[in-house]
């Protein structure tokens, strides 16, 4: 096309301050190795615990899509330990709220 309309700035999701600051640890890799203790310092106090204390959860912020009614997804932070209570891996994933 010769242009674009003005609403296409607008068409995809966008993240919270939240998301991009949770998105840049994970991308990072900074958390990796850390002790749970480190990870408190570094994250705060995780909002779950699962799994005998290995993996923490933490809340990850969220994206707005402007197209069509909108809405939003959450996302949720997962830094799991292994059986020395070093950070193996984090991951971001989509969160459903309860009754979402």
């Amino acid at each position: 096309t010769l242009f674009e309309p003005i609403w296409f700035n607008y068409v995809s999701a966008r993240p919270d301050d939240t998301y991009i600051k949770i998105k840049k640890i994970n991308d990072s890799e900074k958390l990796m190795g850390l002790s749970k203790e480190e990870v408190i310092t570094q994250l705060g106090k995780p909002e779950s615990t699962e799994v005998h204390d290995s993996v923490y959860r933490y809340d990850a912020g969220e994206k707005t899509s402007y197209v069509g009614f909108g809405g939003h997804t959450y996302y949720k932070l997962y830094v799991k330990f292994d059986e020395n209570g070093k950070v193996k891996s984090t991951s971001i994933e989509i969160y459903e709220p309860p009754g979402g």
